[in-house]
């Protein structure tokens, strides 16, 4: 579907391109794209390349439209796009998630997008999107991956489903290069971490390399004081991906009971859309747990509930689910990996860190027991998320990098 509006001749165009339709911002890419177009809407007239599987992401382009002079969202039916991921693994040695996010008609409309309004800078959010504009010569490539996407497969081909390991295994190989050649072609590469930057860098990327931090809104994502608190502690995520799954589960089966133990009563609020089976199976074997499906506004959630759990184990970058809980005046429990990308400083900055099911449902007793700590750490997280992860401050960033 395209929309186009008045043209702002004031501004520089350029193209902008991702994987899903950036609206509304409820999961991590979605977030950072939507909140990186409304930025660069300020100085640029942004011209929008996305794909959807989902007919009713067709009628989201009214609300991308005050940011972007033009939307362009390809529709794929789904069987179509798993017939293209079945070929290129047969015939090719492309990256199995280039091929799922591929669009002959998304190549051809940015191709003539980029000619019809000589447009010298292109953005792709994502290294499965950056194909569309690889082979386009005399403008200017920004390749954002965010998060080094291939060590999270390779994470998958140790821990994740044992029928799949030999398709991680070998998208974690394709996807590695495929980033590293990416780097080298594009003018600059962007992810959201030092650490992300670091490991990037020691798989062999080369190239300008830069690090843009993502953000949190909180001016939106800030306690609702007429909400009363519960004894409960919430995580929250889209939940048929996969590093979410693990979380919830290992929880549920390792840390959980430990918990219950002290406190029989609490409530484990898993919120998120799309729950697989599983996830939501977690409500009939435990009645403590609460796995409530798509919701229009998580805050409510992360109001009622003391503390956010977060001991991912399988994720890449930072997580918008602790920003958010930080934002929201909420203590987060969290392992020494997420701490560390964070480049926050634990309890000083809201966050408790533990690593094993022990320490982890200790902090949470700790903290429920507690009520007034939860408030002062609540109080110290709500800070270092104005402080360190506003958008507008951290997205200057790439204001440097346009104009470099």
């Amino acid at each position: 579907m395209f929309f186009l509006k008045k043209r702002n001749f004031m501004k520089k165009p350029i193209v902008f391109i991702c994987q899903r339709v950036p609206y509304p911002p409820d999961r991590g890419d979605r977030i950072a794209t939507f909140n990186i177009i409304k930025h660069l809407s300020k100085k640029h007239s942004v011209h929008l390349f996305c794909l959807t599987s989902d007919r009713k992401d067709l009628k989201k382009k009214e609300k991308l439209s005050e940011f972007c002079e033009e939307i362009n969202i390809y529709y794929q039916k789904a069987y179509k796009v798993y017939i293209q991921v079945i070929r290129t693994l047969l015939f090719s040695k492309e990256p199995l998630s280039n091929a799922y996010y591929s669009s002959r008609q998304m190549k051809e409309g940015i191709e003539k997008t980029i000619k019809k309004y000589d447009i010298k800078i292109a953005y792709a959010y994502s290294s499965n999107v950056y194909q569309y504009v690889s082979k386009i010569k005399n403008i200017k490539k920004i390749f954002h991956l965010a998060d080094v996407d291939s060590e999270k497969w390779r994470k998958l081909a140790k821990k994740g489903s044992k029928a799949l390991r030999f398709l991680y295994k070998l998208e974690a190989t394709r996807l590695r290069d495929w980033e590293i050649n990416s780097a080298r072609e594009a003018d600059y590469s962007i992810l959201c971490t030092e650490e992300e930057k670091k490991l990037f860098i020691s798989i062999g990327a080369e190239g300008r390399i830069e690090v843009v931090k993502n953000g949190v809104d909180t001016d939106y994502f800030t306690n609702l004081k007429n909400v009363e608190k519960e004894q409960a502690i919430i995580f929250t995520g889209v939940m048929d991906y996969y590093p979410n799954i693990d979380t919830v589960l290992y929880f549920c089966r390792d840390v959980l009971p430990l918990v219950e133990e002290e406190l029989p009563d609490i409530k484990f609020y898993i919120v998120g859309s799309r729950p697989t089976k599983e996830i939501k199976d977690l409500s009939k074997e435990d009645n403590n747990c609460i796995v409530t499906g798509y919701v229009e506004d998580v805050r409510p959630y992360l109001s009622k509930a003391m503390a956010a759990v977060v001991p991912m184990r399988l994720a890449q970058g930072i997580q918008n689910k602790i920003l958010e809980a930080l934002a929201m005046e909420l203590p987060v429990v969290t392992n020494s990996q997420m701490i560390k990308v964070l480049s926050l400083d634990g309890e000083k900055h809201g966050i408790i860190r533990a690593d094993e099911p022990r320490t982890i449902a200790d902090a949470i007793i700790d903290l429920i027991k507690n009520p007034e700590r939860c408030v002062e750490l609540g109080k110290k997280g709500r800070r270092a998320a104005v402080e360190h992860y506003s958008w507008e401050k951290n997205l200057e960033k790439i204001d440097k990098i346009l104009n470099a």
